[in-house]
This record gives structure tokens, C-alpha cells and sequence, in this order.
């Protein structure tokens, strides 16, 4: 109940709204993401759009001090805005990756043109300590690298779509298929709570967290 707390909190809810320009935002999914000490994998640089057909604004909330050391979120500055290269979601090459965690990360930069022979130089490595948070735009591209340290690197991402959001038009694969009511294009609020909305409106059932 500590972690729905978080994740179902409105005022969470409210920064994605108006971070993302929308009336209300609802909970798309939320992830808890654990690297243990000394060689925990990376996670390859993707975007959260590739995998959630909506438009997404994700809180990512560092669990312990996170910094480069222990596998950081690593952030491309104004990748959100490219449009050369479809990033397409490889669920065997995104945890723990054969390939270098960049090489996605690769081809979409050289795609836009930016010269790639040196990745890190358009890479920021954030420092975040326990309780703090990021918030970033689905399009922005993002990985992380192994966690070298002694130390465990766990955070909780919560995934916010536009409180107006539907099934209406769109190709939602095995990930929301599973939620979908036959017949129905609503996004049943058992699954997708509403957490915050400018005209207070809030899924009912939250009151219980």
C-alpha cells in the first residue's frame, strides 16, 4: 500500500498534467526497476512511447541515492523532439541486452544527423537522492548502465497518460490488449485510475490509499 500511495498520489498526478499540457492524466503503468550491487545489467536506451500508444509524461523516483556509478537514468538533452528513427520496443534486447545499451541509442541519433562518435557527449547522467524524482517526456530517449558500486540502485517509475485517453484507434499489443473489454474503447478505471484532474475529478476508489 506504501508503493499505490506513491504511484495514485494527485499531486504526482498533477505535475504530469500540466507537464504535459493535458485536463487530467490517469496511471498508464508503474514499474519498480531493482540493480543489485556490483554488476547489476543495463537497460537500453529507448523510448517509453514505443511501448505506451499514448502521449506519456513518466515520474521517475530514485528508492536509494542514485548516481553514475550505481546505473543512473541517462537522458538524451531534447531527444523528445526527433522524429527520424522509429524506436520499436525489443523485449529481448531492452533488460540485460546482448548489444551494447547505446546501440539503439545509435542508430536514432545518426538518424537525426548528430555526429555519434562520441554517444556520451549527447548523454546526461543524472544524480537523484533517495526520495527525489525526474520527470521526462515518452519520446525522450533514455537508458541506464550497470551498477558498478557496492551499493543497490531501485527506483519506481509511474507512466502517466491524458486523463481522456481510449482504446479508440489504437494498436495497443500484448502489454494493454490484456485490459481492453471486448466491445469497449473505454479505459476502465479499475486499471487506469485518474489521479488528478483540473475539475477534481479523481477515480473513487482512491480514497482508500
Amino acid at each position: 500500500r506504501i508503493i499505490a500511495s506513491v504511484v495514485l498520489d494527485s499531486e504526482i498526478g498533477k505535475f504530469a498534467s500540466l507537464l504535459g499540457g493535458w485536463e487530467g492524466s490517469r496511471v498508464g503503468q508503474d514499474d519498480i526497476w531493482m540493480k543489485p550491487p556490483g554488476g547489476g545489467k543495463e537497460i537500453s536506451f529507448h523510448t517509453d512511447c514505443a511501448y505506451i500508444p499514448w502521449p506519456e509524461v513518466t515520474c521517475w523516483i530514485a528508492l536509494d541515492d542514485v548516481n553514475p556509478q550505481n546505473g543512473t537514468l541517462e537522458y538524451v538533452k531534447g531527444s523528445h523532439k526527433w522524429t527520424k528513427f522509429k524506436d520499436e520496443l525489443d523485449t529481448n534486447a531492452f533488460h540485460a541486452p546482448n548489444n551494447h545499451y547505446q546501440s539503439g541509442l545509435q542508430h536514432a541519433a545518426k538518424a537525426e544527423g548528430l555526429d555519434t562518435s562520441n554517444l556520451n557527449d549527447l548523454i546526461h547522467k543524472v544524480s537523484v537522492p533517495a526520495g527525489g524524482c525526474a520527470f521526462h517526456n515518452g519520446n525522450t530517449w533514455h537508458g541506464s548502465g550497470k551498477n558498478t558500486s557496492p551499493n543497490w540502485r531501485r527506483s519506481l517509475a509511474i507512466h502517466f497518460i491524458p486523463s481522456s485517453s481510449s482504446f479508440e484507434g489504437k494498436k495497443v499489443g500484448y502489454i494493454y490488449g490484456r485490459y481492453q473489454i471486448v466491445g469497449s474503447n473505454e479505459m476502465n478505471e479499475s486499471f487506469f485510475p485518474i489521479t488528478w484532474h483540473k475539475d477534481g475529478k479523481r477515480t473513487k476508489w482512491l480514497d482508500n490509499y
